[in-house]
């Protein structure tokens, strides 16, 4: 299945179109990871922000974005609400570093493979995977950390 999508590189500010063959393709060429964007018709924006480190494997975060009147400020401010993907949660209590510093739980990294299965998904509905268990951030022990 080949899968053109708008993508954004870590460390980039560059916006690129890219096809994906299948989840080796993705696994060689977004060494840091990635944001993928979908937009329903309503004013929400939804995004998978997708980390990838080549031992760990990928982590995933599901965002929805949506515009709501802010009283106090009196204007029109942006909220997300974020949920974690969790492969095993034994193992959210201890934190590597990924990349310069940056400390993530072990037990959010998924196979490439299991990973790509939610991808698609995302892809295709915008929507987090049924097949993946999720989390609220509150809900990560102290000691761990998503990102």
């Amino acid at each position: 299945m080949k899968v053109a999508l708008k993508v954004r590189a870590d460390g980039s500010d560059e916006t690129a179109y890219t096809v994906f063959e299948d989840y080796e393709h993705f696994d060689k060429n977004f060494p840091g990871g990635m944001v993928l964007w979908y937009v329903d018709k309503s004013i929400k924006k939804r995004c998978l922000s997708v980390g990838h480190h080549y031992d760990l494997g990928v982590c995933l975060t599901h965002c929805i974005f949506s515009d709501f009147y802010d009283k106090e400020r009196d204007k029109i401010s942006r909220g997300s609400f974020d949920h974690i993907a969790v492969y095993n949660k034994l193992k959210l209590k201890t934190v590597v570093d990924i990349y310069d510093g940056l400390l993530i739980s072990e037990g959010l990294f998924f196979p490439i493979d299991i990973a790509w299965i939610a991808m698609k998904e995302f892809i295709a509905t915008g929507k987090m995977s049924l097949h993946l268990e999720w989390i609220i951030p509150e809900s990560m022990p102290d000691e761990g950390n998503w990102g």
